[in-house]
């Protein structure tokens, strides 16, 4: 299983739709987004790089 992930916006959106997006750090330790997609999320995420 990978340790770092690249996510897109849709993702995030619907992980934080359930209150869930947790889980993505728990699975993978570290996502990696855009800073484009930092933007469209517009919501803080725990453990994340926007690049």
């Amino acid at each position: 299983m990978p340790k770092n992930i690249v996510c897109d916006a849709s993702c995030l959106i619907l992980l934080n739709k359930i209150n869930r997006l947790e889980l993505l750090q728990h699975l993978f330790g570290f996502v990696h987004i855009s800073e484009i997609i930092s933007h469209e999320f517009n919501a803080p995420i725990l453990n994340a790089s926007p690049n």
